[in-house]
């Protein structure tokens, strides 16, 4: 995604239209319940609990989360995509879910991104095995980062930045295939029953299509304002 800045002082998205998910949660005419996201899906979000604010909604890690209903957007199986969200933990020794499609069973089909108790953020996908691969930042209570997973068609990587840091990659994680489909809503906020304390800014999600480094820091240089 680009944003270009116009005249004063306003920055407005211009969408490639190879999203398949857009929400900018610190939108004021998104801090309502529903609304629907900024992408050629126009997915129904419905937030149960989170508090909306100008730098995004506020998850209480209690019982906070949007809900965005299946769609094949979302869901078609794949073997390249993108996650990526700005996310500000609230605090540590949590764990919880940041973007989450997953039905929750042994199979763990879908894909997840989510921070755990060892204040890393994950992803995890699905294809023939459940992967997981670790960003590496380790985050701190009260400061912005960007977590985002990538799966190219041979490994999946997670990267991590901050609003001063340029994005780097985690140790890549060999898989292919298309993941594993599932009938399950997604989520924000929540992975399970584990629910993420903290606030969310912005979440994106490619599927077919996967970002290089080069194109994340450019999504990552015209989104880190907002979080400076």
């Amino acid at each position: 995604m680009i944003a270009t800045r116009q005249a004063g002082s306003v920055w407005t998205p211009k969408m490639p239209g190879d999203e398949v998910f857009y929400a900018p949660l610190w939108r004021p005419d998104l801090g309502v319940s529903p609304f629907k996201s900024l992408d050629r899906n126009g997915h129904v979000c419905t937030v149960t609990e989170a508090g909306w604010g100008y730098q995004g909604y506020t998850f209480d890690g209690t019982n906070d989360k949007i809900t965005i209903p299946n769609h094949a957007a979302l869901v078609t199986a794949t073997d390249k995509m993108t996650v990526i969200g700005w996310v500000k933990p609230t605090a540590i020794d949590q764990a919880g879910g940041i973007f989450t499609l997953d039905d929750v069973n042994t199979n763990h089909k879908g894909y997840n991104l989510y921070a755990y108790l060892d204040e890393k953020f994950y992803f995890d996908l699905r294809t023939t095995a459940d992967k997981q691969c670790i960003a590496p930042t380790t985050f701190s209570a009260g400061n912005w980062y960007l977590a985002a997973g990538v799966y190219d068609g041979q490994n999946i990587t997670a990267y991590s930045g901050t609003p001063t840091t340029a994005p780097t990659a985690g140790t890549p994680v060999a898989t292919t295939g298309n993941f594993v489909t599932t009938s399950a809503d997604s989520t924000i906020g929540v992975y399970a029953s584990t629910f993420l304390e903290a606030v969310i800014g912005e979440i994106v999600v490619y599927r077919g299509r996967y970002l290089t480094l080069a194109e994340l820091t450019a999504y990552w240089q015209t989104s880190k304002w907002r979080y400076s």
